[in-house]
Protein backbone atom coordinates (compact mmCIF):
# COMPACT_ATOMS: atom_id res chain seq x y z
CA UNK A 1 0.00 0.00 0.00
CA UNK A 2 0.91 3.74 -0.98
CA UNK A 3 0.52 6.45 1.38
CA UNK A 4 0.21 9.45 -0.40
CA UNK A 5 0.90 12.43 1.83
CA UNK A 6 0.53 16.29 1.07
CA UNK A 7 3.35 18.22 3.11
CA UNK A 8 1.58 21.78 3.22
CA UNK A 9 1.49 25.01 5.33
CA UNK A 10 -0.51 28.40 5.26
CA UNK A 11 2.49 30.46 4.94
CA UNK A 12 5.75 30.71 2.76
CA UNK A 13 8.95 30.91 4.77
CA UNK A 14 8.48 28.14 7.18
CA UNK A 15 11.05 25.31 5.91
CA UNK A 16 8.02 23.01 4.41
CA UNK A 17 10.21 21.67 2.16
CA UNK A 18 13.10 21.25 3.67
CA UNK A 19 10.83 18.61 6.31
CA UNK A 20 9.69 17.42 2.71
CA UNK A 21 13.39 16.68 2.35
CA UNK A 22 14.57 15.21 5.29
CA UNK A 23 11.49 13.28 6.21
CA UNK A 24 12.37 11.58 2.73
CA UNK A 25 15.55 11.54 4.04
CA UNK A 26 14.84 9.28 6.90
CA UNK A 27 11.50 7.14 6.15
CA UNK A 28 14.05 6.05 3.12
CA UNK A 29 16.70 5.06 5.75
CA UNK A 30 14.20 2.75 7.35
CA UNK A 31 14.12 1.18 3.90
CA UNK A 32 11.18 2.66 2.27
CA UNK A 33 10.86 3.30 -1.11
CA UNK A 34 10.37 6.92 -0.88
CA UNK A 35 9.20 9.74 -4.16
CA UNK A 36 9.03 13.49 -3.11
CA UNK A 37 6.71 14.83 -5.69
CA UNK A 38 7.42 18.60 -6.13
CA UNK A 39 4.07 20.78 -6.40
CA UNK A 40 5.56 24.68 -6.39
CA UNK A 41 5.21 24.83 -10.07
CA UNK A 42 7.78 27.62 -12.12
CA UNK A 43 9.84 27.80 -8.61
CA UNK A 44 11.13 24.53 -8.25
CA UNK A 45 14.20 24.14 -5.82
CA UNK A 46 14.15 20.04 -4.37
CA UNK A 47 17.00 19.53 -6.70
CA UNK A 48 19.40 21.76 -5.26
CA UNK A 49 18.67 20.41 -1.86
CA UNK A 50 18.67 16.54 -2.86
CA UNK A 51 21.75 17.54 -4.69
CA UNK A 52 19.88 16.74 -8.23
CA UNK A 53 20.65 19.83 -9.76
CA UNK A 54 22.26 18.33 -12.65
CA UNK A 55 20.43 15.34 -13.06
CA UNK A 56 16.88 17.24 -14.15
CA UNK A 57 15.77 16.59 -17.68
CA UNK A 58 12.23 15.87 -17.58
CA UNK A 59 9.94 17.07 -15.25
CA UNK A 60 6.23 16.60 -14.18
CA UNK A 61 4.88 19.28 -16.98
CA UNK A 62 6.77 16.95 -19.80
CA UNK A 63 4.72 13.41 -18.06
CA UNK A 64 1.67 15.45 -18.34
CA UNK A 65 1.85 16.51 -21.41
CA UNK A 66 2.56 13.06 -22.65
CA UNK A 67 6.62 14.16 -23.37
CA UNK A 68 8.10 11.35 -21.42
CA UNK A 69 7.00 8.41 -19.35
CA UNK A 70 6.41 8.98 -15.37
CA UNK A 71 9.24 6.67 -15.06
CA UNK A 72 12.03 8.97 -17.00
CA UNK A 73 11.43 11.94 -15.33
CA UNK A 74 11.98 10.22 -11.77
CA UNK A 75 15.37 11.38 -10.18
CA UNK A 76 16.98 8.95 -8.44
CA UNK A 77 18.83 10.51 -4.90
CA UNK A 78 22.68 8.85 -5.26
CA UNK A 79 23.34 9.92 -1.56
CA UNK A 80 19.88 7.92 -0.52
CA UNK A 81 18.81 4.30 -1.57
CA UNK A 82 15.14 4.46 -2.12
CA UNK A 83 14.84 8.56 -2.59
CA UNK A 84 13.76 10.05 -5.57
CA UNK A 85 12.44 13.39 -7.00
CA UNK A 86 9.76 13.98 -9.40
CA UNK A 87 10.49 18.01 -10.11
CA UNK A 88 7.54 20.28 -10.36
CA UNK A 89 6.61 21.31 -14.42
CA UNK A 90 8.65 24.63 -15.33
CA UNK A 91 5.25 26.48 -16.33
CA UNK A 92 1.85 27.15 -14.25
CA UNK A 93 -1.37 24.91 -13.32
CA UNK A 94 -3.26 26.52 -15.29
CA UNK A 95 -2.93 23.96 -18.37
CA UNK A 96 -3.18 21.12 -15.94
CA UNK A 97 -6.22 19.83 -14.04
CA UNK A 98 -7.11 17.91 -10.73
CA UNK A 99 -7.40 14.78 -12.12
CA UNK A 100 -4.43 14.69 -14.16
CA UNK A 101 -2.33 14.76 -10.38
CA UNK A 102 -4.39 11.74 -9.49
CA UNK A 103 -3.63 10.04 -12.84
CA UNK A 104 0.00 10.28 -12.30
CA UNK A 105 0.00 9.20 -8.24
CA UNK A 106 -1.70 6.65 -9.36
CA UNK A 107 0.56 5.27 -12.13
CA UNK A 108 3.43 5.39 -9.98
CA UNK A 109 2.13 4.15 -6.70
CA UNK A 110 3.20 0.48 -7.01
CA UNK A 111 6.52 1.55 -7.07
CA UNK A 112 6.64 3.52 -3.57
CA UNK A 113 5.99 2.98 -0.43
CA UNK A 114 5.56 6.51 0.67
CA UNK A 115 4.74 9.93 -1.99
CA UNK A 116 5.69 13.09 -0.28
CA UNK A 117 3.50 15.84 -2.07
CA UNK A 118 5.64 19.03 -1.41
CA UNK A 119 2.61 21.63 -1.90
CA UNK A 120 3.71 25.14 -3.03
CA UNK A 121 3.45 27.56 0.73
CA UNK A 122 -0.33 29.10 0.76
CA UNK A 123 -3.62 27.43 -0.40
CA UNK A 124 -3.75 28.09 -3.85
CA UNK A 125 -3.42 25.66 -7.24
CA UNK A 126 -0.17 23.73 -6.30
CA UNK A 127 -1.92 22.93 -2.43
CA UNK A 128 -5.25 22.07 -4.30
CA UNK A 129 -4.07 19.78 -6.43
CA UNK A 130 -2.06 17.84 -3.91
CA UNK A 131 -4.70 17.92 -1.92
CA UNK A 132 -7.11 15.86 -4.68
CA UNK A 133 -4.30 12.95 -4.75
CA UNK A 134 -3.42 12.86 -0.87
CA UNK A 135 -4.83 10.26 1.65
CA UNK A 136 -3.09 12.36 4.77
CA UNK A 137 -1.75 15.29 5.46
CA UNK A 138 1.07 17.16 6.85
CA UNK A 139 1.05 20.52 8.29
CA UNK A 140 4.30 22.70 8.81
CA UNK A 141 4.25 25.56 11.37
CA UNK A 142 6.48 27.65 13.07
CA UNK A 143 5.27 28.78 16.38
CA UNK A 144 4.84 32.67 16.00
CA UNK A 145 0.97 33.95 15.79
CA UNK A 146 0.93 34.62 12.26
CA UNK A 147 2.60 31.65 10.77
CA UNK A 148 0.06 29.55 13.26
CA UNK A 149 -3.04 31.18 12.28
CA UNK A 150 -2.36 30.56 8.62
CA UNK A 151 -1.61 26.81 9.47
CA UNK A 152 -5.11 26.54 11.32
CA UNK A 153 -6.50 28.26 8.21
CA UNK A 154 -4.97 25.22 6.03
CA UNK A 155 -6.30 22.66 8.38
CA UNK A 156 -9.98 23.76 8.03
CA UNK A 157 -9.73 24.01 4.13
CA UNK A 158 -8.49 20.65 4.20
CA UNK A 159 -10.92 19.09 6.52
CA UNK A 160 -13.63 21.01 4.90
CA UNK A 161 -12.25 19.35 1.39
CA UNK A 162 -11.60 15.87 2.31
CA UNK A 163 -13.75 15.18 5.43
CA UNK A 164 -13.12 14.88 8.93
CA UNK A 165 -11.56 11.57 8.55
CA UNK A 166 -8.86 12.92 6.95
CA UNK A 167 -5.72 12.03 8.90
CA UNK A 168 -3.77 15.63 9.80
CA UNK A 169 -0.74 15.60 11.43
CA UNK A 170 1.09 19.21 12.64
CA UNK A 171 5.13 19.53 12.95
CA UNK A 172 6.27 22.35 14.61
CA UNK A 173 9.26 24.01 13.23
CA UNK A 174 12.27 26.01 14.07
CA UNK A 175 11.43 26.03 17.65
CA UNK A 176 13.87 27.66 20.01
CA UNK A 177 14.45 28.25 23.75
CA UNK A 178 14.34 31.66 25.00
CA UNK A 179 17.33 34.21 24.83
CA UNK A 180 17.95 32.82 28.38
CA UNK A 181 18.17 29.09 27.26
CA UNK A 182 15.33 28.21 30.37
CA UNK A 183 12.33 27.41 28.30
CA UNK A 184 10.39 26.25 25.07
CA UNK A 185 7.94 28.56 23.72
CA UNK A 186 4.34 27.63 24.40
CA UNK A 187 3.52 24.43 21.92
CA UNK A 188 0.65 23.03 23.80
CA UNK A 189 -1.56 26.89 22.41
CA UNK A 190 0.65 26.03 18.82
CA UNK A 191 -1.44 22.70 18.82
CA UNK A 192 -4.16 24.03 20.30
CA UNK A 193 -4.97 27.08 17.50
CA UNK A 194 -4.11 25.06 14.94
CA UNK A 195 -6.24 21.95 16.23
CA UNK A 196 -4.28 19.28 14.82
CA UNK A 197 -2.78 16.60 16.76
CA UNK A 198 1.02 17.00 16.98
CA UNK A 199 3.32 14.12 15.15
CA UNK A 200 6.48 16.48 15.81
CA UNK A 201 9.13 18.78 16.61
CA UNK A 202 11.78 20.14 14.70
CA UNK A 203 14.58 22.83 16.64
CA UNK A 204 16.19 25.67 15.09
CA UNK A 205 19.48 24.13 13.51
CA UNK A 206 21.90 25.33 11.86
CA UNK A 207 22.32 21.74 10.32
CA UNK A 208 18.93 22.20 7.83
CA UNK A 209 19.65 25.30 6.01
CA UNK A 210 23.28 24.42 5.25
CA UNK A 211 22.41 21.24 4.28
CA UNK A 212 19.54 21.90 2.36
CA UNK A 213 21.62 24.17 0.73
CA UNK A 214 24.34 21.78 -0.12
CA UNK A 215 22.10 18.83 -1.39
CA UNK A 216 23.31 16.63 1.61
CA UNK A 217 21.44 14.48 4.21
CA UNK A 218 21.39 15.70 7.89
CA UNK A 219 24.46 14.91 9.81
CA UNK A 220 23.82 12.31 12.57
CA UNK A 221 24.96 14.48 14.76
CA UNK A 222 22.87 17.31 14.22
CA UNK A 223 20.10 18.30 16.92
CA UNK A 224 17.34 17.66 14.35
CA UNK A 225 18.46 14.16 12.85
CA UNK A 226 16.44 12.32 15.46
CA UNK A 227 13.22 14.72 15.68
CA UNK A 228 13.17 13.82 11.69
CA UNK A 229 13.89 10.27 12.19
CA UNK A 230 11.48 9.82 14.97
CA UNK A 231 8.45 11.71 13.06
CA UNK A 232 9.31 9.20 10.08
CA UNK A 233 8.69 5.95 12.80
CA UNK A 234 5.54 8.17 14.00
CA UNK A 235 4.06 8.69 10.85
CA UNK A 236 3.85 4.78 10.09
CA UNK A 237 2.52 3.63 13.29
CA UNK A 238 5.28 3.29 15.15
CA UNK A 239 5.67 5.11 18.62
CA UNK A 240 8.86 7.38 19.37
CA UNK A 241 8.96 10.37 21.29
CA UNK A 242 8.71 13.64 20.11
CA UNK A 243 12.87 14.32 21.15
CA UNK A 244 11.88 17.73 21.91
CA UNK A 245 15.36 19.51 22.98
Amino acid sequence: MTHKVLIASGKGGVGKSSCAVFLGHALARHGFHVLIVELDAGLRGLDLMLGLESKSVYDMGDVLKGICDPYDAVIPCELQPNLSLLSAPSGNWSEFHQADLVWLCNQISSYYDWILLDAPAGIGNGFRLGLEAAERGLLVATPDPICVREAAIASRLLEQKKGSNFSQRLIINRVRKSPVGESLPDLDAVIDQVAVQLIGVIPEEPSIPQSAANGLPLPMNSKAFQPFDNIAWRLDGIYRPLAIQ
